[in-house]
């Protein structure tokens, strides 16, 4: 496989215990793609997005790996890292900036979806020296509507511990979600530890702290001077022409471009 490295950090914040077999207290999870050529190439961090985890850019890490190293960690609460009751984007943007520091980088490249892109944006404003460029994946600094009540919903209406086979969760969120892709994006995240189901990430902490997610941190006068590139699916409501306005707010230079045929998860549904 191209991942040489599967990585558990030490992380210095309060934090409680997690669920899954890999993952262990204070830790934060990574995949690392070394460069396949000795190119002096900035190296690149991926942040994926809500509900995700790193291995969900597998296949284009393994690609970008041709001439950068590539970092992929798994966010808090989200694949093997660890879990804990807060989850907003001080909170986020603090444990990336710990990753950055604990693996000796500054200057990276970004490329972030989603939540992964507020945390990322967050930093941008906040401390940008750890940032070099960014890549902003379908999502801009402002606050969103969507609540996501129909996809918890679904979720808490699976009954991981008492489930017997993958395919009864798979028929549970057919009641609810009709879109197969976005099933499957939700049932990468069931495992199955020590004969038992459970979801990898903190579904506690997800719906107790929606709000937050769906929220942007009010950032007073800081700006991001940097190259930036806002890339959103055409078929995708999260960047209108009104988000183009608080993009080119904290980020003058930004470049906005549509992906045709490409809803939310662009890097699924255009990975090219």
């Amino acid at each position: 496989m191209p991942i040489v490295a599967i990585g558990i950090l030490p992380f210095s914040l309060s934090l409680i215990g997690c669920h899954f077999k890999y993952c262990h207290l204070k830790t934060l999870h990574y995949n690392f793609y070394p460069k396949k050529n000795i190119i002096d190439n900035k190296p690149i961090v991926i942040l994926h997005g809500l509900f995700g985890q790193g291995k969900n850019w597998h296949s284009i890490a393994s690609k970008l790996s041709q001439k950068h190293d590539i970092y992929v960690p798994d966010l808090p609460n989200h694949g093997h890292s660890y879990h804990s009751k807060e989850l907003n984007y001080e909170f986020l943007s603090k444990s990336i900036v710990e990753f950055l520091e604990q693996m000796h980088l500054s200057q990276v490249n970004f490329i972030a979806h989603s939540m992964g892109g507020k945390t990322a944006m967050t930093i941008a404003l906040k401390a940008p020296e750890y940032i070099h460029q960014l890549v902003i994946v379908d999502i801009a600094p402002v606050t969103y509507e969507h609540d996501f009540s129909q996809i918890l919903l679904a979720l808490q209406s699976v009954p991981v511990h008492t489930l017997e086979k993958r395919r009864h969760a798979e028929k549970i969120l057919s009641e609810s979600i009709n879109d197969h892709r976005i099933r499957q994006f939700l049932l990468s995240n069931l495992a199955k530890v020590k004969g038992r189901y459970c979801w990898q990430f903190n579904l506690a902490s997800i719906q107790e702290n929606i709000n937050e997610i769906v929220n942007f941190p009010q950032i007073s006068n800081k700006q991001f001077n940097s190259k930036c590139w806002f890339v959103a699916g055409m078929d995708s409501d999260y960047i209108n022409k009104n988000d183009s306005i608080a993009i080119k707010k904290y980020f003058p230079k930004a470049n906005i471009i549509k992906i045709k045929n490409a809803g939310h998860w662009v890097h699924v549904e255009q990975a090219e």
